[in-house]
């Protein structure tokens, strides 16, 4: 993002990025240069909403107060600073729930770390990629981060549903953003392209079909209402876990 901000606002640079980047990143490191509000993002391109991944007998235990343990539940995330592994360490530090967050590079590594048994349990979008990865494997998805029940995955309750309300919303929104004085008529050029990006049928065959925002309204607006909706709900955590 800093190379972005470095560029001209003229339309021709752009970064596609998740909502970690510009939301929970600057949170977390504050002298990273730059906000939220530095940034205008475009319409939504891609939604993989976070999900735990566990072993069968893990899975079987899966229910309200599933977290009640007597020893740390060691949870594999696709990064120290995404959007999943700053929600576990909120669960623990704010909730008080007995799980220890080990940062990845990336889903496929934290996946791969579950399947060699090194964590009891994996917590990382639910893109195409991870859902292709858990192929033949015995490993389930079990919980949701999401804040309903998932389509494509409708049987999985949601982290609220098993009694841990209140966290942050995780999930991986994808979107194109440019400088935040990139001109307006500059901004609605770019919209309407990335829009017809979203209804081509080779977005949704790469990045899956539960995956892409087609079916939904998107627009500059609406990306930076889940931005600052995001923005909101970890702040309000992260002050309470600090007080």
């Amino acid at each position: 993002l800093n190379d972005l901000l470095g560029a001209e606002a003229d339309g021709h640079t752009m970064a596609m990025v998740t909502t970690s980047g510009p939301v929970v990143v600057p949170l977390r490191v504050p002298s990273v240069g730059y906000t939220k509000d530095d940034v205008t993002p475009l319409n939504e391109v891609s939604l993989a909403p976070s999900v735990l991944i566990t072993p069968p007998d893990l899975h079987e235990e899966v229910g309200p107060g599933f977290l009640e343990r007597d020893e740390p539940l060691v949870v594999a995330t696709p990064g120290a600073l995404s959007a999943p592994h700053q929600a576990m360490d909120l669960l623990r530090d704010v909730r008080g729930a007995p799980v220890r967050a080990v940062p990845y590079e990336g889903s496929a590594p934290a996946v791969t770390a579950l399947m060699a048994e090194d964590v009891d349990a994996v917590f990382t979008e639910s893109s195409k990629e991870v859902m292709e990865q858990l192929e033949g494997t015995d490993l389930e998805v079990s919980v949701s981060g999401a804040s309903e029940r998932m389509d494509h995955i409708p049987d999985v309750p949601t982290f609220e549903e098993l009694g841990y309300d209140g966290l942050p919303d995780s999930d991986s929104y994808w979107f194109p953003v440019v400088p935040e004085d990139t001109p307006d008529d500059l901004v609605e050029l770019l919209e309407e392209h990335t829009a017809g990006c979203t209804r081509d049928p080779h977005l949704a065959e790469t990045l899956g079909e539960d995956h892409v925002a087609d079916d939904r309204p998107t627009s500059s607006d609406h990306s930076r209402q889940i931005m600052d909706t995001m923005h909101e709900s970890f702040l309000e955590l992260i002050e309470e876990a600090d007080s």
